[in-house]
């Protein structure tokens, strides 16, 4: 059976299975423009920019969501197409929102779109008092003068995230980006957002990278020398390799990579330090000239498909107790990892400064337990006093402790009972009471 093609710019391509004319472009190494579009984000085709011509259709049709189809014919950067994406940058330029675009002297992805345009990047206007610069994050800033309002911070956070910090208010020229429930920045975001803005309206004060859960590879550079003789992490594993007997003679971390490349071919055989400038690479990547892997077992399970084994029903020893009538649930919270021995040591503090015992608001009121106050959580096994705070979020009779904070002494209260298999213990399902705690004067 033939394969599927069709044309962009004239070059015969081979056609894959739902694939956009963008999806298809990037692959073969076209650059359509576009500001909306955000890789791994279902699009929208809100902002025009990729618009392309087509022997399908009369007029420009929008890169981003229409399908390739066999035969089509493809023109990505036509005079009518380009005038049409210089016409739409000027209208984000003269209808930025409550507060038109004012560059900040910075370079990013929009201005460099409006330097491939031949527009200039308008400067700041000292009158615009409206445009105050949110700083109410430890992290993070939103500076509104540079927000062009193409929902790309809004989409990672509802579509990746599975959070709803931004939303857009208002109509026409009045529309403007609005932070969750909060007036602030900081009352809301994460900084999921941060890689997905392509004016640098939200900018990382100190960046950071968080890669593992997407494969994601990239290369973190040193800020500052090692001071004194203390050594990077590499250079230490590697030297005590030596000592013990290991012939590693690596040079640089870069050659460590090659041979991790070499070894693990079908995962990383295309990853060198060459090729992780940006936004890195996503593994697997088995070749030098693969792009990555943005989406994994789209065609199948890389491993196969997994083994299902029926285990019988065991009910859960603490449900049932009318003396402890609540279902204690511990974990994380997003803002700290495990028991903060690295996140409590930064500003992560300022963001959650320490544990507390979400409740359902229903509850409180029955246990007559406002937020704030502090209260003993019991269980059979042992006892802790912490701080209440009424959340919306967790169903009645279940509450939720994290364990970030080691004075929390979280784990007190969790039973000898573990996993069958793996042993872990019942973290996730303890019986508890609540005790109020009375003044010392009372």
């Amino acid at each position: 059976m033939a394969v599927p093609q069709a044309k962009i710019n004239d070059r015969l391509i081979e056609i894959r299975n739902r694939e956009t004319i963008l999806e298809a472009a990037r692959r073969t190494g076209i650059d359509i423009p576009t500001l909306c579009y955000s890789e791994g984000i279902s699009p929208e085709g809100g902002c025009r920019l990729c618009l392309v011509e087509t022997n399908r259709s009369q007029r420009p049709v929008g890169a981003c969501h229409t399908l390739i189809q066999p035969g089509m014919e493809i023109a990505t950067h036509t005079p009518r197409v380009e005038s049409l994406r210089c016409d739409i940058l000027s209208l984000y330029l003269e209808s930025g929102g409550q507060i038109a675009f004012q560059g900040d002297g910075r370079e990013s992805e929009f201005t460099r779109l409006l330097a491939r345009y031949g527009l200039p990047v308008p400067a700041p206007r000292p009158e615009d008092n409206g445009a105050r610069i949110d700083e109410s994050h430890t992290y993070l800033w939103f500076n509104p003068r540079l927000c062009i309002n193409c929902r790309r911070c809004l989409n990672a956070c509802e579509k990746i995230q599975g959070q709803f910090v931004y939303g857009m208010a208002d109509r026409g020229p009045q529309t403007h980006l609005i932070f969750g429930p909060g007036e602030h920045f900081a009352e809301s975001a994460c900084v999921a957002c941060v890689d997905r803005c392509p004016t640098l309206a939200i900018s990382d004060r100190d960046r950071m990278l968080a890669t593992p859960a997407e494969r994601r590879i990239q290369r973190v550079r040193a800020a500052v020398p090692s001071p004194g003789e203390a050594r990077p992490d590499w250079q230490a594993i590697r030297d005590t390799a030596v000592v013990m007997g290991a012939p590693w003679s690596y040079e640089t971390p870069a050659k460590v990579m090659d041979e991790i490349a070499r070894v693990a071919l079908q995962l990383f055989g295309g990853v060198s330090y060459n090729r992780l400038a940006g936004d890195g690479l996503q593994w697997p990547c088995p070749a030098p000239d693969h792009p990555g892997t943005a989406t994994m077992h789209t065609d199948g399970f890389m491993c196969g498909k997994g083994r299902l084994v029926a285990i019988d029903f065991l009910p859960n020893p603490e449900q049932g107790s009318e003396s402890f009538p609540y279902l204690l649930v511990t974990g994380r919270v997003l803002d700290h990892y495990n028991v903060g021995t690295m996140t409590r040591r930064t500003p992560q503090r300022d963001l959650v400064p320490e544990d507390v015992l979400e409740i359902h608001p229903d509850d409180a009121a029955r246990e007559e337990i406002g937020d704030g106050e502090v209260v003993r959580l019991e269980s059979q096994w042992g006892s802790i006093a912490v701080k209440i705070h009424l959340s919306g979020r967790i169903a009645p009779r279940t509450l939720f402790l994290a364990f970030h904070f080691p004075e929390t002494h979280t784990n007190r209260v969790i039973g000898p009972h573990v996993d069958p298999e793996s042993k872990c213990p019942q973290y996730k399902a303890t019986a508890v009471r609540l005790v109020p705690i009375q003044p010392a004067n009372a």
